[in-house]
């Protein structure tokens, strides 16, 4: 079993929190629908959203760092075959899907899953309503859905 003193970035918090993710996901195990997806990523999502909550709680939110080579406009959007071919078949068929996406909700689904973001945040960063940016998101992920299924 791994515990604090083995990883020297981590902290008794911070296992206390998996732990309890883990307690969540066991006590709702029966909650997990099969056909929805699998149980990796039910599991991942459960843990995300308790660490988030717990980070909402506190008020804390990472900093983003404005530098040149970081961000979205960086990252190069192809991978060289060496590089894809290290990738699992999920992660290949996800950046496949994401590339079928319209810019806007490829960017908005990017900004809420990948980098964090509130919607009232991605709402702010892209100068569009609210409204727009939630709805961008669900199409978004309802086009994603489609194709990865």
């Amino acid at each position: 079993m791994i515990n604090g003193s083995d990883c020297p970035t981590a902290s008794k918090y911070d296992f206390g929190r998996l732990q309890e993710a883990y307690v969540k996901i066991w006590n709702n195990a029966h909650r997990f629908i099969p056909s929805k997806g699998k149980a990796r990523t039910w599991m991942v999502t459960v843990v995300r959203n308790k660490t988030l909550d717990k980070l909402r709680s506190l008020k804390v939110r990472p900093i983003e760092i404005e530098v040149s080579y970081e961000g979205r406009e960086f990252a190069s959007q192809q991978l060289n075959p060496e590089q894809f071919s290290h990738l699992s078949e999920d992660t290949q068929q996800l950046l496949h899907c994401l590339g079928q996406l319209k810019p806007e909700y490829k960017e908005c689904v990017l900004l809420s899953y990948y980098y964090g973001h509130t919607h009232g945040e991605m709402a702010q960063q892209l100068q569009r309503p609210l409204g727009t940016v939630k709805a961008w998101i669900r199409r978004g992920l309802e086009k994603l859905r489609l194709c990865l299924d």
